[in-house]
């Protein structure tokens, strides 16, 4: 019996399998990727968390180094000042917590001033005389979030500084606050009210100023003095309520009371701020 042969061209179906593997691989991919992604932000947090404990022992060893340096001096001196073991205890454990970002000065120069409540200095260690017993010299380190930065401070607060703090004339004080704006903004145009007030590069030229407006932020306190209309007098008058550390905000647990009244406190209100915070002994830090 002949069959009848078959004419044509042969197809040749895919293979189930080979889907399937294809389906696999892209499986493995994916939950491999995933893994990956997973395993580096693990590593990425480990890092950050090792780097502020680094920070973090830095700051303590350095306010340790601060503590011993302040009591050697003081021997060396021969000032017969008693230590307060208390206040050390409390920089340590300062030193040791959760600073954020708020940077500390070990070791700053400031010119003496006799006028109570106020920061007296030496080159090697920092005085703070206490607000109720102006006959207490406390020695050790201050943050610098008690102050106010002149970097992120705004026209109305620079203004405040100087009339509250300064006690400067409103116009005065607002031309001042003008020149400081001017020398730190980004821009060559003036910045300050529209009577003119305040000091670019124009104004700069005008005045006979050897030198243009820096543009940038402030890198120390001390260069308030090449703002235009700043004077010896002002500078000296505000430099213990200024800084140029931190991010700006004022820490109102250790502002003193000059740098509330500036922040817009009433004089009673400030007061009463810094009464609460001394305790039922009226006394800072007890």
């Amino acid at each position: 019996m002949d069959y009848p042969r078959l004419v044509g061209v042969m197809k040749i179906l895919p293979n189930r399998n080979q889907g399937s593997i294809l389906i696999f691989c892209l499986w493995a991919v994916g939950f491999l990727s995933f893994l990956a992604l997973h395993i580096s932000g693990l590593v990425k947090q480990e890092i950050l968390v090792f780097q502020r404990v680094e920070a973090r022992n830095d700051i303590y060893r350095g306010a340790e180094a601060a503590v011993f340096q302040a009591i050697r001096y003081l021997n060396q001196t021969g000032s017969g000042v008693s230590m307060d073991l208390l206040k050390i205890s409390s920089i340590n454990k300062l030193a040791a917590g959760d600073l954020g970002s708020v940077q500390y000065w070990v070791g700053e120069r400031e010119d003496q001033n006799t006028d109570s409540n106020k920061t007296q200095t030496n080159s090697q260690i920092s005085a703070l005389i206490d607000y109720y017993d102006q006959n207490q010299t406390q020695y050790g380190i201050m943050d610098h979030s008690r102050r106010i930065n002149l970097n992120h401070a705004n026209r109305y607060l620079l203004q405040q500084i100087f009339e509250k703090i300064a006690g400067l004339e409103e116009v005065q004080a607002v031309r001042l606050a003008g020149s400081v704006l001017d020398y730190r903004d980004l821009d060559d145009s003036v910045s300050s009210l529209a009577d003119g007030t305040g000091s670019e590069l124009e104004a700069y030229r005008y005045q006979g100023i050897p030198y243009m407006p820096k543009n940038s932020d402030f890198e120390f306190i001390g260069e308030l003095l090449r703002v235009p209309g700043m004077t010896e007098a002002v500078f000296r008058s505000i430099e213990n309520y200024i800084t140029v550390y931190g991010d700006g905000q004022v820490n109102l647990n250790t502002a003193p009371a000059p740098v509330l009244m500036a922040l817009g406190f009433s004089d009673a209100l400030v007061q009463k701020f810094v009464l609460f915070r001394a305790g039922e002994d009226e006394k800072p830090d007890t």
